[in-house]
């Protein structure tokens, strides 16, 4: 299930409060979220929703992806196995499925090498695929960070909702994320349609 946040413009803490809480119902195992930082992505992961939230609230960033887990497969209590994922110079938070297999199984099926378990290791390398992004046997919605910018898009097998005013754009999992903090113009992202902000 899980759910996912991106977001670019003024921090809106009010606002991102709700959306925030709005987010938890899709997961309550554990939080994280990516920011860039002097020119560096630091991402930051917890068990705790609370202790989340404070060190959000305290960072303000002006860009960020946040992650909400639900876990279904691999121990939340590990780390590595929570998102957001950072490789290389760009992080992502997704929904969905890329492969069940072994690390191993992942390697020879998508030809590359994965630090960790976790298949969004393999959709962070393969994200800018197109023929990858549009195989038919994945499921993903992402919001990234990838060269100072806000990236994010899905296809037909996972929801991403997008809304922008004000100079602030943001994208949530579902469209009920937006309604129930108060957002009522945000509009479904349509399947492979892609955003660089």
């Amino acid at each position: 299930m899980c759910s996912i946040v991106g977001y670019k413009g003024r921090f809106d803490a009010v606002l991102l409060k709700k959306i925030f809480d709005n987010s938890r119902a899709r997961g309550l195992h554990s939080f994280g979220y990516s920011f860039e930082k002097d020119g560096a992505i630091e991402t930051k992961r917890f068990l705790d929703y609370n202790e989340f939230l404070s060190s959000i609230f305290s960072s303000k960033p002006a860009l960020f992806i946040a992650h909400f887990r639900y876990a279904t497969s691999g121990d939340y209590q590990n780390e590595d196995n929570n998102q957001p994922i950072t490789f290389q110079n760009k992080s992502i938070a997704f929904n969905g499925v890329i492969s069940q297999r072994s690390r191993e199984g992942m390697e020879r099926e998508f030809g590359v090498e994965l630090p960790h378990d976790n298949d969004g290791f393999v959709l962070i390398q393969k994200m800018n695929n197109d023929e990858f992004v549009r195989g038919d046997k994945i499921a993903f919605a992402y919001v990234g960070i990838e060269e100072g910018k806000l990236v994010a898009q899905r296809n037909a097998r996972r929801p991403l909702w997008q809304w922008s005013a004000d100079g602030v754009v943001a994208f949530c999992s579902t469209k009920d994320i937006f309604v129930r903090s108060g957002v009522e113009s945000a509009r479904e992202v349509k399947p492979y349609e892609k955003f660089v902000i």
